[in-house]
């Protein structure tokens, strides 16, 4: 199918840069890149350097679902086939005492949880 956008200058620059050679293969990959979600959904687009600084924290990211289940192990514990999500709150007070202690967020998380566990249950 053939179709014609009327597009300003500025955005055929920006989109010729994706693609210097072939401008409007970049400009129909983006189109291709963004159908599948709807022109009213929300989008996130993070720069290579954001990307790279995501990466950094929940390590490799391809796309929406595996963001999401980086981000849940983040914030949830998980024993077996238990999973527990924490609160936004507990969260806060988690990495809060851990910087007070001058401690990993990760090591006063499974110290604190550690303590909760044998105090609830005795052993």
């Amino acid at each position: 199918m053939i179709l014609t956008l009327k597009v300003t200058d500025e955005l055929y620059e920006e989109i010729g840069k994706l693609n210097p050679a072939n401008p409007r293969h970049a400009a129909e990959m983006l189109l291709a890149r963004y159908a599948s979600n709807g022109y009213s959904a929300k989008s996130i687009i993070l720069s290579a350097k954001d990307l790279a600084e995501v990466q950094k924290i929940v390590g490799q990211v391809d796309d929406s679902a595996s963001l999401i289940k980086a981000l849940k192990k983040l914030t949830s514990v998980a024993i077996g086939d238990v999973e527990v999500e924490l609160s936004e709150g507990q969260m806060s007070r988690i990495k809060s005492n851990a910087k007070y202690y001058d401690r990993k967020v990760e090591d006063f998380a499974k110290q604190e949880i550690k303590r909760g566990l044998v105090t609830s249950l005795g052993v």
